[in-house]
């Protein structure tokens, strides 16, 4: 049997809207990335996709456990924090 592993999801403004709540825990096989957690919380694929295409092109940010994740194949593990954002810059 493959072991799984949880992980909070905390989302906050547009990240919020796009996916309809604020926060959640998802369970995930072992051995589970970050782009695998994406994958993971939408219904399809293209929503994915372009949730995914959002982080790259910066309009999104992604925090694992505090730090700012740029690889989306970083690995996850149990009890990991995931906090999605955008940054707001103004003067």
């Amino acid at each position: 049997m493959e072991r799984e592993i949880s992980v909070y999801v905390e989302f906050v403004g547009p990240a919020k809207e796009k996916v309809g709540r604020g926060f959640m825990w998802v369970k995930l096989p072992s051995g589970s990335n970050l782009r695998n957690f994406f994958y993971s919380i939408f219904q399809n694929r293209n929503e994915a996709e372009d949730f995914l295409s959002r982080i790259e092109r910066e309009e999104l940010f992604v925090f694992l456990n505090g730090r700012r994740a740029r690889d989306l194949s970083a690995m996850l593990n149990d009890g990991d924090k995931i906090y999605v954002t955008f940054i707001a810059f103004g003067g």
